[in-house]
C-alpha cells in the first residue's frame, strides 16, 4: 500500500496570508455559491455567512442540518470543493469550508476521542490498527491528535476515495 502523511499542522498554528483582492472577490463568489445551492436545496430558513473568508458558515434550523450535513459530512465537503472549485476556476487560490451548526468542531471531538481509544488500543497490543477511510479532514483531525503520543505514530494509506489512517506502535 501507498504509505504518505497528509499536511499536518500543529493545531494551535495557524497561517496568516495575505489575501489579493482577486481572491478576496472568489472567497465572496464562494459564498454566494452556497448560498444559491441552499436555497435551491429548499431550504428556505437557513443563512448563509462568511466569518473569514475561507470558512463558510450554515446556520439551520434542526432537523434541516442533517440534510444539509450529509454522512459524516459528506454534504458539507461537496459543497466546499465546488465552492473552492469555482474560485480556482479563476486562477485564485482559497480554501473553502463549509460548516453546518459547528457540525465540523463536533465531528473533530469526536474523532480525537477515538483516535485516543484506538491509541491505546494499539499501544497495549503492539500491533497496528487500520481506521475506517475518511476525507482529507477527518484524517489531518486523527494525525493531530496523536501527534504529541509517544506510543504510537500515524500514517496515511490507501488511494481516494478509500484512504485511511492506520496507527502503529512504536
Amino acid at each position: 500500500a501507498e504509505v504518505a502523511s497528509d499536511n499536518v499542522a500543529p493545531e494551535n498554528e495557524t497561517k496568516e496570508r495575505t489575501m489579493r483582492p482577486e481572491d478576496i472577490a472568489a472567497a465572496e463568489r464562494a459564498v454566494e455559491f452556497v448560498k444559491d445551492v441552499i436555497a435551491k436545496m429548499g431550504f428556505d430558513t437557513a443563512t448563509v455567512e462568511s466569518e473569514n473568508r475561507d470558512k463558510i458558515n450554515i446556520t439551520a434550523p434542526s432537523g434541516d442540518d442533517s440534510l444539509i450535513i450529509g454522512r459524516h459530512g459528506e454534504t458539507l465537503t461537496a459543497l466546499g470543493y465546488l465552492a473552492e472549485t469555482l474560485a480556482r476556476a479563476e486562477k485564485c487560490h482559497v480554501n473553502v469550508t463549509v460548516d453546518c451548526n459547528g457540525y465540523r468542531d463536533r465531528r473533530a471531538s469526536s474523532l480525537a476521542a477515538m483516535a485516543r481509544r484506538r491509541a491505546n488500543e494499539c499501544a497495549s497490543k503492539h500491533r497496528k490498527i487500520k481506521l475506517e477511510p475518511m476525507e482529507r479532514i477527518d484524517r489531518r483531525t486523527v494525525h493531530n491528535a496523536l501527534t504529541g503520543d509517544d506510543r504510537v505514530t500515524t500514517a496515511s494509506e490507501g488511494k481516494e476515495p478509500k484512504r485511511y489512517v492506520v496507527i502503529i506502535p512504536r
